[in-house]
């Protein structure tokens, strides 16, 4: 009180006759010693003796309005919890709402009575609705308060004091429901406004607060079936034993949460935001069967990340020094996931990747509303290995013109290459073509900011999805995905392929591509392309496009992007030079569990192996790698003598 007190009048000192409102809760119901103008004996009960008292001494200070307030809105019954907020107060009465209502107009009246020189501004009117004015006024001229306040009634019916004035009512199909859902977006942290009546902005605040708010997570939580052989894991391709997580993290036991998805994926956050949980973790939960709403694993699994961030609880555990030194080629989810495995056994790490910000593909090209940050994951992962001297990155180092192979074995105890692919070209360049990861690069590091259409998106992947969408993004009022077979074939996940489609895109299924239209300065004017129909099934499993003649046409359009396909680089293939390559231009390993190429001691995983899959796949594959390698140079069969002495 005293604090309050000097420091109004000290304003009042510092600036004669300046406008001075103040806000007072004068009941808050909970307990003593905490709790202020309550019963000593039931804190259900006001005692407003203090309250009284120090509402006069505000007058003395001179204020020059008054609101009053009740109550706590934010009780929390699970207080004590791990990571739980720590805020009390007292939980929301059972009684009818219009008791708390005459309970707050008699508090707000016994106030204004004690202090009649000073206005006083009464609350919690929003719950009348339309009837607020008649019953406002009603204490207006009783002399129980001033003014009447409108918190969020307000935000429904900006207008409230208008239509009182000009029409003498208020419409109740514009009053505030009294719902509370603005009050939720405030305790989930989002822009709060009214959820019911500017919905359109608002509902997707409140949707997604909700949808990571931890009270509902646990409760999602609680209703896993704890499976014996849980499907739900044989969906992951790291093997999480979701089950087992889900139920620590039901159980508000947030760290136990985090080692558990650790144990199998190092990467969780990443995965969390990119991989397709509803077609693999997500899609085998029974609960989808049962009542198509499976346990939201996605979501559970980001909170209990950024949780357990937040709470120092990422940091890589730094192994006992093994005296080898490995070289991880490619900063991406293989080579992170690799590097964090080899640093927790105690081996020193350099990890060399030709991009600015460790990340791969996550960081780089999937776009930002999808997957804005990999550096604050890897950061928090990787930091106390670099403080710790057991890991150097050395970015804007590309294999074979900065660092060579052999560099890296003679220097090395053993070396992984977790190196990306690049784009493949089906019809050859023209100005006007762009390859899809170029595109999706310079689009989400902002070199391009606009683009001029129509834009034709060349494949039918995730990737093609991908530059759709960042077109869409850019403006462009009509952009075409071209794809030769049909939905069924399509492999883009379902959720991509409709988001290009509710975001106003086009896909032109059975539809090929045959060769692009320019004008006479060699600038693009249009896609030729030509309809097609399914034939017997390929090699791939999938049925056959064939041409139908006949048909061929020409779709203007000012740009093209082309998705048709990734593979390792001219540049890379030449510095790979003496690592063999399978018939698929990709990295070929030993397999049958094992990540060692053609060149001993040299391991490959990821991307640059599996022709491209999903994160989590090379989260998995990276740590598989990395494994091997802890076995090889623990048996000594891998290392710079015994590499030398085979050499010799």
């Amino acid at each position: 009180s005293r604090f309050l007190l000097e420091t109004l009048q000290r304003v009042r000192d510092a600036v004669p006759g300046v406008f001075i409102a103040t806000r007072m809760n004068a009941f808050d119901a909970i307990p003593r010693p905490y709790g202020f103008g309550v019963d000593a004996e039931d804190a259900s009960r006001p005692d407003l003796n203090e309250p009284v008292e120090l509402a006069r001494r505000l007058a003395e200070t001179g204020i020059s309005l008054l609101n009053v307030s009740i109550g706590n809105p934010y009780y929390n019954p699970h207080y004590g919890r791990p990571f739980d907020f720590p805020i009390f107060g007292a939980p929301v009465p059972e009684e009818h709402p219009l008791v708390g209502i005459t309970r707050f107009i008699g508090i707000t009246a016994q106030i204004q009575r004690s202090i009649p020189s000073v206005p006083v501004v009464g609350s919690g009117y929003s719950w009348l609705r339309h009837f607020l004015p008649n019953v406002g006024s009603g204490v207006i001229q009783e002399g129980g308060a001033s003014l009447l306040g409108i918190g969020r009634g307000a935000f429904a019916y900006p207008d409230t004091p208008r239509d009182i004035i000009e029409k003498g009512r208020m419409d109740p199909e514009k009053c505030c429901v009294t719902c509370s859902a603005c009050t939720q977006i405030m305790r989930d942290g989002g822009m709060t406004g009214c959820v019911v009546r500017d919905s359109e902005i608002y509902g997707p605040q409140y949707r997604l607060g909700r949808r990571f708010a931890p009270d509902r997570l646990r409760e999602e939580a609680r209703r896993c079936r704890e499976c014996e052989f849980p499907t739900c894991a044989r969906g992951c391709p790291a093997g999480v034993s979701v089950p087992e997580f889900i139920k620590a993290f039901a159980d508000g036991d947030v760290a136990r949460a985090y080692q558990v998805l650790r144990r199998a994926n190092v990467l969780p956050e990443m995965c969390a935001h990119v991989c397709p949980s509803e077609v693999q973790c997500e899609g085998k939960c029974l609960e989808k069967i049962f009542c198509e709403r499976p346990i939201p694993i996605r979501d559970i699994q980001l909170a209990v990340c950024r949780l357990a961030r937040r709470a120092g609880l990422a940091g890589v555990m730094i192994g006992k020094p093994s005296g080898c030194k490995v070289a991880v080629v490619g900063a991406g989810p293989a080579g992170i996931a690799a590097a964090i495995v080899l640093i927790e056994s105690g081996h020193v790490v350099t990890v060399f990747d030709s991009n600015e910000k460790p990340g791969g593909t996550p960081q780089n090209i999937i776009p930002e509303d999808r997957y804005s940050d990999a550096e604050t994951e890897i950061d928090a992962i990787l930091s106390p290995a670099t403080k710790a001297g057991r890991l150097d990155l050395k970015m804007k180092h590309r294999l074979g013109i900065d660092v060579t192979l052999q560099e890296l074995r003679d220097e090395h105890d053993a070396v992984l290459l977790a190196v990306g692919l690049g784009c493949s070209s089906s019809l050859g360049r023209v100005e006007g073509v762009w390859d899809s990861l170029a595109f999706l690069r310079d689009v989400k590091s902002g070199k391009i900011k606009s683009l001029e259409g129509p834009v034709a998106v060349i494949g039918g992947g995730n990737t093609a999805m991908d530059a759709a969408s960042a077109a869409l993004a850019l403006g462009v009022s009509d952009v075409y995905v071209i794809y030769r077979r049909s939905f069924a074939e399509m492999p883009a996940w379902a959720v991509e392929r409709d988001g290009v489609l509710k975001k106003g895109g086009h896909i032109l299924v059975l539809t090929e591509p045959a060769g692009y239209e320019t004008d006479g300065s060699g600038r693009l004017v249009g896609v030729k392309i030509r309809r097609t129909k399914l034939g017997d099934p390929d090699d791939s499993g999938r049925r056959r496009p064939v041409p139908v003649p006949g048909t061929e046409t020409v779709l203007a359009v000012k740009a093209v992007i082309e998705a048709v396909g990734q593979e390792l680089g001219d540049d890379l293939q030449q510095a790979l030079a003496g690592v063999r390559l399978s018939k698929r231009g990709l990295i070929e390993v030993a397999g049958n569990g094992s990540w060692e190429t053609s060149v001993p001691c040299v391991f490959a995983a990821g991307d640059a192996v599996s022709g491209g899959t999903t994160v989590v796949q090379s989260v998995a594959e990276g740590m598989a790698a990395a494994r091997e390698i802890c076995r090889c140079l623990a048996s000594e069969r891998c290392g710079s003598r015994q590499r030398r002495k085979a050499d010799a």
